[in-house]
């Protein structure tokens, strides 16, 4: 008998795009293909009017009911980010995920400062980060952006070093 790994529970947080046209949203629906026997839950950052709204429905994805969550699996077992970010000291006052990428909206990036604490995360969770330079310390010794995201959350989590691109194909 053959051994079956148990089904992960994924959540995408697709930001968007700018003059990239749809190539984040493409990448996370390769992803949910490349995965098919996972529950892959994506969440598009358009769909959504503020980031408080995003991570309340962030930390529902999962959510089957009263009885469902008594006996099923509800956490996150990997949190998957497709979109722009950006390192400690690039002209900003901090890293972070650009979510909506709204200039002069302080709700727009997800930081060191953002409240996490809704989302709960299954032991050995991981955070993937497919955004620019996700994994850059800032030039005075800052943490990225990944860094940032695993003390917060206490769960491991990998971003680019250096810029990172999609393609249509």
């Amino acid at each position: 008998m053959a051994y079956n790994e148990p089904k992960k529970n994924v959540l995408i947080i697709v930001g968007l795009s700018g003059e990239h046209g749809r190539l984040f949203e493409l990448a996370a629906n390769t992803y949910k293909q490349e995965h098919s026997n996972d529950d892959v839950k994506i969440l598009y950052a358009k769909d959504y009017k503020s980031m408080d709204e995003l991570l309340d429905a962030s930390s529902k994805a999962f959510d089957k009911g009263f009885w469902g969550n008594i006996f099923d699996n509800n956490e996150i077992d990997d949190l998957v980010y497709y979109g722009h970010s950006y390192s400690p000291g690039e002209g900003l006052d901090h890293g972070g995920l650009s979510v909506f990428f709204i200039s002069g909206r302080n709700d727009s990036w997800i930081t060191k400062n953002t409240d996490l604490s809704m989302l709960d995360f299954n032991n050995g969770a991981t955070i993937h980060l497919y955004g620019c330079d996700g994994g850059v310390v800032g030039p005075k010794g800052e943490n990225s952006i990944a860094q940032d995201l695993a003390n917060k959350t206490g769960v491991i989590a990998y971003g680019y070093t250096s810029k990172s691109s999609f393609t249509s194909d």
